[in-house]
């Protein structure tokens, strides 16, 4: 049996997509075929402000590099032409971005990977829906301030009446 020799360059990029995907927590899949260049630039400016950058990769490098770092799941959405979204920041705004890039463009958001889950295009675009944690916080912080505000007044108001006794 001759055994095949793999080319340096191809040894040389699984590991540098290796090294970028485990230097990340969550990524998002998406297919750029007919985007121009301007868009694809639009895209890079949008994500690069949101702590997160898009790379063209070649499928079967990226599986090898997947399974390098132990993800598993992805390999189904690893056809056609395919670039991924790498996301060093929190994950939400960034969904959320390549969902309103999609909406006026060719680009398409085929699944996500977000702490350790494999999300199809579907559960992708319901999570971009979410509130992000800041927002989730500031919800929070209002329903607190909320029921405090109105704590505050019903001791006030007790207070006032033992006063006028």
């Amino acid at each position: 049996m001759v055994e095949k020799k793999i080319q340096q360059y191809k040894i040389d990029a699984v590991g540098q997509l290796e090294g970028q995907f485990s230097a990340v927590e969550s990524f998002f899949l998406t297919d750029y075929r007919g985007l121009s260049v301007a868009q694809i630039t639009e895209i890079r400016g949008k994500l690069s402000a949101l702590d997160a950058e898009i790379h063209v990769v070649k499928n079967n490098f990226a599986k090898k590099a997947f399974e390098l770092i132990d993800v598993k799941g992805l390999e189904d959405y690893l056809v056609g032409p395919t670039a991924i979204a790498l996301v060093k920041g929190e994950p939400g705004p960034v969904a959320k971005a390549l969902f309103e890039v999609a909406k006026s463009s060719a680009l398409e958001v085929k699944a996500g990977y977000v702490a350790g889950e494999v999300m199809d295009k579907n559960q992708t675009e319901v999570f971009s829906k979410l509130p992000t944690r800041n927002e989730a916080i500031q919800m929070l912080m209002y329903a607190m301030n909320g029921v405090t505000s109105k704590l505050v007044r019903t001791i006030q108001a007790v207070a006032d009446q033992k006063a006028e006794a």
